[in-house]
């Protein structure tokens, strides 16, 4: 997590509970440089190939998709941004996230590479 001030009261809010509402804050400061977003987008997008995928072959390959969403993601935040990932402590909240920010990147409500 972050230690600017200005992340402190949502940590503390998604450390004693939290609706989704109060959580996705959090989630863009943990996510407001472009390059640990990147990964998580095309990660999610590719989870989707992926569940496409499985329809179509076998269970197998959505295990395969989230195998590799989950990689992309983890890399964007060990490696870029240096902190650690959500998703260990909110996995669902963490998950509509992902697909909610990349929606808004999709749609151009956000930009891929702006700083957030």
């Amino acid at each position: 997590m972050r230690d600017d001030a200005a992340a402190r009261p949502a940590e503390r809010a998604v450390e004693r509970g939290c609706r989704f509402c109060e959580f996705y804050p959090y989630y863009q400061r943990e996510h407001s440089e472009p390059a640990p977003r990147v990964p998580h987008v095309v990660g999610t997008v590719g989870l989707l190939g992926f569940v496409a995928a499985a329809v179509v072959l076998g269970w197998p390959w959505l295990l395969v998709g989230v195998v590799c969403a989950y990689a992309l993601a983890w890399t964007g935040h060990f490696v870029f941004a240096r902190n650690r990932p959500a998703t260990f402590r909110f996995p669902l909240f963490s998950i509509a996230a992902d697909f909610l920010m990349t929606a808004e990147i999709v749609s151009g409500r956000r930009g891929l590479r702006e700083r957030a």
